[in-house]
């Protein structure tokens, strides 16, 4: 304690939230959309609770988005935000998926104005993470695929230094690389914390599995 109180000019400040989806409880601070008949819910077949997002079985284009409730992250020179989820998709070419910062969007395959997010296009199994400032993108292939029915953990940490805005990747907790914008997100544009999925296909139920999502943004972050 005296250490801190020695250190108070540096002491950290940070707000922020991570949610497991224990129950149907921790969906109140989020906006859940259904997407052509998909639809978002707590499930009770995982320990420790999971958010499972998935498409009808006979419509393409079919799932759900859900997003923090108010829209309150930015990216600054004088805070650093941070993303992350874990995620399991039940197939990973024949869908479509978004996680990240964003403002508010249902349907982020139609295009995204401003968000830093990770992102798999329907035909591929390839994560990016991308940066986006009106509808300019940014991307970083991270050279990781989705595994089917696997668990992945995604991660990122950004600010803006120099006029330069930095995001750091993370997959599975290893850092993958470094993205550089010359252009970044102005701290006027205020997002929020984003997971979306839709199926590629009319074969079959297809699910995105969210077993963790939350934020962080501050100074002197742990």
């Amino acid at each position: 304690m005296k250490e801190m109180i020695n250190n108070f000019p540096a002491f950290p400040t940070y707000n922020g939230r991570f949610v497991q989806f224990a129950d149907e409880s921790d969906e109140a601070g989020f906006t859940i959309t259904a997407v052509s008949s998909g639809t978002g819910d707590v499930g009770d077949d995982e320990a420790g609770g999971v958010l499972i997002l998935s498409g009808a079985a006979t419509t393409d284009n079919s799932g759900a988005s859900v997003q923090g409730n108010a829209a309150k992250i930015t990216l600054s020179s004088t805070e650093r935000i941070r993303f992350m989820t874990k995620v399991r998709l039940s197939d990973v070419v024949e869908s479509d998926f978004f996680a990240g910062f964003y403002e508010t969007d249902t349907d982020p395959v139609g295009g995204l104005a401003n968000g830093i997010y990770f992102t798999k296009a329907d035909g591929s199994a390839r994560i990016k993470l991308v940066h986006e400032k009106a509808t300019v993108a940014t991307e970083l292939d991270t050279a990781v695929d989705f595994v089917a029915n696997t668990y992945v953990t995604l991660s990122f940490e950004a600010w803006v230094e120099g006029g330069v805005g930095i995001v750091n990747c993370y997959i599975d907790g290893k850092y993958i690389g470094q993205l550089t914008v010359a252009d970044p997100l102005a701290s006027t544009v205020i997002m929020r914390e984003s997971v979306f999925f839709q199926t590629g296909d009319a074969l079959g139920t297809k699910t995105c599995r969210v077993k963790g999502l939350g934020w962080l943004q501050g100074t002197g972050l742990p």
